[in-house]
């Protein structure tokens, strides 16, 4: 807030994390029903965006959001660059399409993997918004992120507008609910990460198992990795954390600055394991989506959807069956040579 100040944005309040209550929205109604956002640029912050917009839109507030660029967060962004600083709260991006843009940056929207996890963050979102003019225009906008028709993403707000209560309570539930299932799944990609880096990173590059990290600063880190690997050849750890942004050098600390003495063979059955755990999750998550999506569309009587999703569920099933079944060589596997 004092950096912002001295930048020159004075109509500035602080909160702290992703506390913005109902309390302090309520005493900030009485001087504007404008409100901009400028949050940590990580996922903590898209987290507090989703909570504060919730909540504001039970006030009726309008809110916009500061796009921070390469800064972490205001305080670094005013003191950089007080003039950048300013133009970047006159310029606030529209509140929906930085929550679509900032989810569509976590996972990666070439995979079918991917996609999904686009979609069930940002579709019940979409479903929040009143104006169904602006929420066909950004139903639009997530269909060509990810590389699908309008009308797919039509259907898959149809859907929950279907099953979903329409009480705004319950929608904001929908919206800022973080799955157990995510939690989990984060916890395997470090640790996956943190094992790779550990051993052989070039490991992580496999394609079978770069495709399951949905994290965004893990997906990045991999990219940058492909990079040095492509450029150097060898792996040097040094060399590397010097040639990578600033945000991807605090995960990699978080990852890769645990000395062990492990050898490395040991290290590849851990990561093998965490591999097979990861994969199960994932399977088993699918399935349960998909035994719920049937019992809403038995109980709509649609025989089209209904079918499809059986023959889904019967191809997520063998393909845990065959998970569950057999061993797991890294060696094998993974193909490392």
């Amino acid at each position: 807030m004092i950096s912002s100040f001295k930048a020159g944005v004075k109509n500035t309040v602080a909160i702290k994390g992703s506390a913005l209550t109902q309390e302090q929205l309520r005493l900030l109604s009485r001087l504007t029903s404008n409100l901009v956002l400028a949050l940590d640029s990580d996922t903590a912050g898209d987290a507090a965006a989703k909570r504060g917009i919730a909540i504001a839109q039970n006030q009726g507030m309008n809110m916009k959001v500061v796009t921070l660029g390469k800064f972490k967060d205001p305080d670094d962004f005013a003191q950089a660059d007080p003039a950048g600083f300013v133009e970047a709260v006159k310029n606030a991006s529209d509140i929906w399409e930085f929550l679509i843009d900032s989810i569509s940056k976590k996972y990666n929207p070439k995979t079918g993997e991917g996609k999904a996890q686009i979609s069930r963050e940002v579709v019940p979102i979409l479903v929040s918004i009143e104006d169904k003019i602006l929420q066909d225009h950004y139903s639009s906008v997530l269909g060509a992120k990810l590389g699908v028709s309008h009308e797919a993403v039509l259907s898959q707000i149809e859907a929950i507008n279907k099953y979903t209560s329409k009480d705004a309570k319950q929608k904001s539930d929908v919206l800022l609910k973080k799955p157990e299932f995510a939690t989990r799944r984060e916890l395997l990609e470090k640790e996956i990460l943190t094992l790779g880096f550990s051993s052989n990173p070039s490991v992580l590059l496999v394609e079978k198992l770069k495709s399951l990290f949905s994290a965004r600063g893990y997906i990045k880190l991999l990219g940058e990795l492909e990079e040095f690997l492509l450029k150097y050849n060898k792996f040097d750890l040094k060399k590397f954390s010097k040639n990578i942004p600033e945000e991807l050098k605090r995960i990699l600390a978080e990852i890769a600055m645990k000395p062990t003495e492990e050898p490395e063979e040991i290290i590849l059955k851990e990561l093998a394991n965490s591999y097979h755990e990861l994969l199960i999750l994932i399977l088993k998550f699918n399935q349960k989506e998909l035994t719920v999506k049937m019992a809403q569309f038995e109980k709509a009587k649609d025989k089209k959807n209904l079918k499809i999703t059986r023959e889904q569920y019967t191809k997520q099933n063998q393909a845990l069956a065959k998970v569950l079944s057999s061993s797991f060589d890294p060696q094998k596997e993974l193909q490392i040579s």
